[in-house]
């Protein structure tokens, strides 16, 4: 997962108006109920079948059309509101999406990611916390910005982190959080 969290175009993007929504909402930000938060994430398995299936069974990329990164890819195109119109709203509602919610489309949609977390349990990497020198400050659970408590887990081994490395860049304590075989 680790192109999701460090090349993922689309990913920056939605962590540009992340930032912004940060600068607009403070510490408030809203955040989806936890009744529905953890079967929300599940619908970006439901996209990935459907267009898996869809495609197999149409023996070409249907996707394409409904992409949001295509859609970026031919905002000064004629062909953006003909070819790319679903696309072009998807990529609205998901920058909208992520001013609210952090990488609203990588946690609820991205077919893509639910395609890499079916095979990150196989990473020979993981983000490792000492538990002996952590001060349980806190900080790495808040710059995680696909929402995994951190501080609470030795290893991360959640198929949702996306290997962006930013609770490491945030521990204070040199060592504590380290990225590891």
């Amino acid at each position: 997962r680790s192109f999701c969290g460090q090349i993922c175009p689309l990913g920056a993007l939605q962590g540009l108006f992340g930032a912004l929504g940060r600068g607009h909402f403070g510490r408030q930000r809203p955040r989806l109920p936890r009744v529905l938060a953890g079967p929300s994430r599940q619908i970006k398995y439901i996209v990935l079948a459907f267009f898996a299936l869809w495609s197999w069974q149409a023996a070409g990329l249907v996707m394409r059309p409904y992409d949001p990164w295509a859609a970026w890819a031919h905002l000064t195109s004629d062909h953006l509101l003909t070819s790319f119109g679903v696309g072009f709203a998807i990529l609205v509602v998901s920058l909208a999406g992520s001013f609210v919610f952090e990488r609203f489309f990588c946690k609820y949609l991205c077919p893509m990611g639910a395609f890499l977390a079916l095979f990150s349990k196989l990473s020979v990497l993981a983000v490792r916390r000492d538990p002996f020198t952590c001060t349980s400050c806190g900080a790495c659970d808040r710059a995680c910005f696909m929402g995994i408590g951190v501080s609470r887990l030795e290893t991360v081994t959640s198929s949702e982190c996306v290997a962006c490395n930013e609770c490491v860049n945030a521990c204070p304590v040199k060592g504590t959080l380290v990225v590891t075989t």
